[in-house]
């Protein structure tokens, strides 16, 4: 999948959650700190910074998500593999 296309999928799923939430472009924007073009551009799928994407997650109560997008590392199988040589 291409960034563009990833983009557009993720401005996509950001509507949606806003419009399931009842929530004007305007009044995201306003909760976020964020002007409505940004609110805009996101949803057609334009880059925005890490920070503006938090802040609209907030926003949305969606912070948590982002947990699922970069989870924390856990002990990679070659990891072991290496202590396991060690030991």
């Amino acid at each position: 999948m291409t960034t563009p296309s990833i983009l557009k999928e993720m401005g996509s799923r950001l509507k949606e959650y806003r419009l399931r939430k009842g929530l004007m472009q305007s009044e995201l924007a306003e909760s976020a700190g964020v002007g409505v073009g940004t609110i805009a551009k996101m949803e057609r799928g334009g880059a925005v910074s890490v920070q503006i994407l938090l802040s609209v997650l907030r926003s949305l109560g969606m912070l948590e998500n982002v947990e699922q997008l970069l989870p924390e590392p856990g002990v990679s199988s070659s990891a072991t593999s290496f202590i396991t040589l060690m030991a």
